[in-house]
């Protein structure tokens, strides 16, 4: 077993009253694995990919890799860990603007080392960052920044990022959801020839339904637990029906009660102050003044020679 997540759990304080995001979760990743982790948004996928990487900490619960506990590490001995055994791919990329592509995919060597040995290791680690991104289409890019890269090539970049350090495990949230379908599968595909060439893990927050159906693995998420397919389509069922039920009084079946709310305000209601913003309502019919006629000495033109 390469990761273990065992019944963790994380609460947030809103308001002075606790927020259960993540509820008695328990993962299992083996290695070489490709896991999908879906579900509704504010399931808690995401803060569950956070605790599996270590960048937040469950409140409570823990955390194994290879089967040592991670729990009682230090936040630097956290962060060396991090940058050691995993890679993180984010839906906004997240490059440094100022950075070349090559730069900004040796970002986690040079993090890791040392001021006084990155001359020793620098060209090995640029060899290995160029290959990575020439494995994945770039090598004609090496060298542009950002800004002179598309979204898909972005993506790349921070893939080859993740790659940098050979990491056991990457985790992915929503490495799709800001690129058109097109540029979608094909880093679908980058990811999972990689998985295939190099034996890298993926665990990947998504909504893009082609992506988890590829994956070797699904994990369904529903108000913070881990629930099966059946529970899953059921939760999915019931969120749709309370979208479109029939309105009691007769409506059309699929119209929404919400919109009558929206469509027909109550009449008794105080009115409400304009915001910033704002467009105010149109006056009554009486209150608007008097359609304008032609200028004095000036006859109205014929409809069409205006």
């Amino acid at each position: 077993m390469l990761l273990h997540a065992e019944n963790v759990t994380k609460t947030f304080s809103m308001g002075g009253r606790p927020l259960c995001v993540v509820n008695g979760a328990t993962v299992d990743i083996d290695r070489g694995e490709i896991v999908a982790i879906v579900g509704p948004s504010g399931a808690g996928k995401s803060t569950l990919l956070q605790i599996l990487g270590l960048v937040d900490r469950p409140s409570t619960g823990e955390v194994y890799y290879e089967g040592r506990a991670l729990g009682r590490l230090s936040e630097r001995e956290r962060a060396n860990h991090r940058n050691r055994h995993f890679g993180f791919v984010f839906q906004f990329f997240h490059l440094l603007p100022e950075l070349t592509a090559l730069e900004n995919a040796l970002l986690p060597n040079m993090i890791g080392t040392s001021f006084l040995a990155w001359p020793k290791h620098r060209g090995r680690y640029r060899s290995r960052a160029e290959d990575v991104l020439r494995r994945l289409g770039l090598g004609g890019r090496l060298h542009h920044r950002p800004s002179q890269l598309s979204g898909g090539e972005r993506q790349r970049v921070a893939i080859a990022r993740a790659l940098s350090n050979d990491p056991a495990v990457i985790f992915c949230d929503e490495p799709t959801g800001n690129l058109d379908h097109g540029t979608s599968e094909e880093i679908r595909r980058a990811l999972w020839d990689l998985n295939r060439s190099l034996g890298t893990t993926f665990v990947i927050v998504t909504h893009h339904e082609a992506l988890a159906r590829e994956a070797h693995r699904v994990l369904h998420m529903e108000d913070g637990r881990i629930v099966n397919g059946e529970e899953a389509a059921a939760a999915a069922a019931a969120r749709l029906a309370a979208r479109v039920s029939p309105d009691p009084e007769g409506a059309a079946p699929g119209h929404a009660p919400l919109l009558d709310a929206v469509a027909k305000p109550d009449p008794e209601a105080p009115p409400r102050r304009l915001g910033r913003g704002d467009m105010p309502p149109a006056p009554p019919p009486e209150f608007l003044p008097p359609a304008r006629g032609p200028a004095p000495g000036r006859e109205a033109e014929p409809p069409g020679q205006a």
